[in-house]
């Protein structure tokens, strides 16, 4: 081998190692603004994320998040700008500054901008259920509701597991006055986020549908109203009102509000499952054929003491606590389940 080309090769070594280097100190870089920025010290964040970008200025990485921290420095004219950047390159982080991008858009009141970028990044990410989930829910601020809906079937249909979808979906429904696939949906996000402030509200919300139209006069006389809708769950609608009034039965009067709850949710579910309906219907297959499966499962009294958590009642305690095991059921039949749509 001659002494030029033994230059070359060392030379090549060399740069090799150098990008190698620079490569790993780009990552920690980044790796410690993440850290900062979890922390909420985002000018500590953005002073690390400006030093990367002397090593590379077109990361798709870098430059989200460094959106992600201008917008919580409520410089959205930079956070859009590096939205942008992130959206131009070539990196998995496209989608997520898709999604930034609209929720800046959305947040200072250009709704039409946003779901213009939504529909935008759609095209480029055809499966994002967090673009769906976006767009919905801009579409449902914006009294958007039939479009909302479809945009929110679309996400849970990519993702039966996202809870937000699930919970956005039951308040474009109860805004519609459609209650029964409101409570399925409610009941659907409750298992997948039982407890904080948005679960606290959804239980109320599905503990209010429940009882709709049930209500008991001064002499003990209880009355059912219906809504008066003619559709695939009229017979539910009749069902679910006189599960309700049975809470109030000589049988009843005397179980515990949570025995109460869970067995009249098992009935319901089962109801569901047997009386006529379009089988093949978004809300048949996506919705009561899964609840009617864990039915048969003999899952519904952990389902339902799991999705009480939020009363921050003792029994339901108690009984979390003393069965265990039943509930790790319902997680591992949660995990394995594939919904057929």
């Amino acid at each position: 081998m001659n002494s030029f080309k033994l230059f070359l090769i060392s030379f090549a070594l060399l740069t090799s190692v150098s990008a190698h280097s620079q490569s790993a100190d780009f990552d920690e870089i980044i790796d410690n603004g993440i850290a900062l920025y979890d922390k909420g010290d985002y000018q500590g964040a953005l002073k690390l994320y400006k030093l990367a970008q002397k090593i590379d200025t077109v990361s798709g990485t870098l430059n989200y998040e460094m959106a992600s921290t201008y917008y919580a420095l409520k410089d959205t004219v930079n956070a859009l700008r590096y939205c942008e950047k992130s959206i131009q390159s070539n990196y998995k982080y496209n989608e997520q500054a898709y999604v930034l991008y609209g929720s800046i858009l959305d947040g200072t009141g250009n709704s039409a901008a946003a779901i213009a970028k939504y529909k935008e990044g759609l095209i480029v990410y055809p499966k994002s259920y967090l673009l769906y989930y976006n767009l919905a829910l801009t579409n449902f601020n914006n009294f958007n509701d039939k479009e909302a809906a479809e945009d929110a079937k679309k996400a849970l249909l990519i993702n039966p597991q996202h809870a937000g979808s699930h919970l956005v979906m039951a308040y474009i429904m109860l805004a519609q006055k459609k209650r029964i696939p409101c409570i399925f949906a409610l009941y659907n996000f409750l298992l997948l986020e039982p407890k904080g402030k948005k679960a606290e509200a959804a239980y109320k919300e599905l503990n209010k549908q429940l009882g709709y139209g049930v209500t008991k006069n001064d002499s003990s006389k209880t009355t059912i109203s219906l809504p008066g809708t003619n559709d695939e769950f009229s017979s539910l609608e009749l069902a679910l009102g006189m599960l309700e009034a049975s809470k109030t039965t000589a049988e009843n009067k005397n179980k515990m509000e949570e025995v109460l709850f869970y067995e009249n949710t098992k009935t319901f579910f089962a109801i569901a499952d047997e009386i006529p309906k379009n089988k093949n219907s978004f809300w048949t297959k996506f919705y009561i054929d899964y609840f009617a499966a864990m039915n048969k499962s003999n899952l519904i009294e952990p389902f339902c003491y799991y999705i009480s958590q939020t009363k921050y009642d003792e029994d339901v305690s108690i009984w979390l606590r003393n069965n265990q095991q039943k509930v790790t059921d319902l997680k591992k039949w949660l995990g394995s389940y594939v919904r057929k749509y």
